[in-house]
């Protein structure tokens, strides 16, 4: 129940996870920063956030990573407080998340209103999927949030 259905994704994309290029993995775990660190905005989105780190890697890139137990929405609104997962957010699974939600979202581009990312907010999911290093950086903590949001719950529950 932590991950969106992935039946649209070729088997072989879990195998190559691990191979996400530099810039794309650094403007992830920006994305989680400032998701995190901004405020108000990603403490009312979640039951819990926890386990919050980032430094820069050896190999130059930037890792970032929280720990999040969802609110009783989305996908979770059926399950007892007690039984939320955890879930560990980090570049390889914001990554896999953010390109499930570009390919439906795309799937729907005739049935916009019901897609789980539209607007600017799908064009900033598929410009750091494509390792725009302007993206990033002109994500404020309203679209950093939100795209976490997308990834953990499906679409943005708040906001």
């Amino acid at each position: 129940m932590s991950e969106i259905d992935d039946g649209d994704l070729s088997p072989e994309y879990h195998q190559n996870k691990k191979k996400i290029p530099a810039k794309v993995f650094t403007g992830l775990s920006y994305v989680i920063v400032t998701a995190v660190e901004g405020g108000s905005y990603t403490r009312d989105d979640y039951r819990v956030w926890k386990e919050y780190a980032h430094a820069d890697q050896a190999d130059g890139s930037f890792r970032a990573g929280v720990t999040v137990i969802p609110n009783r929405h989305g996908p979770y609104a059926d399950l007892d407080k007690d039984k939320l997962p955890e879930i560990r957010v980090t570049p390889e699974w914001f990554h896999a998340q953010l390109t499930k939600l570009v390919t439906k979202s795309m799937s729907m581009i005739d049935d916009g209103d019901k897609a789980p990312l539209k607007g600017r907010l799908l064009k900033n999911a598929i410009l750091l999927l494509m390792g725009d290093e302007e993206v990033p950086g002109d994500c404020d903590v309203v679209d950093s949030g939100a795209l976490l949001q997308a990834a953990v719950y499906g679409e943005v529950i708040y906001g």
